[in-house]
C-alpha cells in the first residue's frame, strides 16, 4: 500500500465493521494528508450520524512549512 491511497470503501468499511487499521494504513495515513483529510472528515460525519466510531485515527503528517499551505486571502468586499 505504500503508494496507493486509502480508498474510500475502506474508510467505510472500518466504521461500519468497527474495523482496525493495518500497519501499512497507519504508515500511509501518517504520510498522507490527503488520506488523513478525508477519512477525519469522514468519521466526524459518521460520528454526528450516530454511528459508534472505536477506532482512532493516526496522527497525520506535519503542516508544510513556508508555503503549500493554501491562499491568505481572507475574502474581499463586493462594492
Amino acid at each position: 500500500m505504500a503508494d496507493e491511497h486509502l480508498h474510500p470503501h475502506r474508510g467505510w468499511a472500518l466504521i461500519r465493521d468497527d474495523g482496525k487499521f493495518t500497519p501499512d494504513e497507519v504508515e500511509h495515513l501518517q504520510k498522507c494528508s490527503q488520506c488523513h483529510n478525508w477519512l477525519t472528515k469522514f468519521t466526524a460525519l459518521a460520528r454526528e450520524s450516530g454511528f459508534r466510531i472505536t477506532f482512532k485515527i493516526p496522527a497525520g503528517p506535519p503542516p508544510k512549512k513556508n508555503g503549500g499551505a493554501g491562499s491568505t486571502n481572507q475574502g474581499s468586499e463586493v462594492a
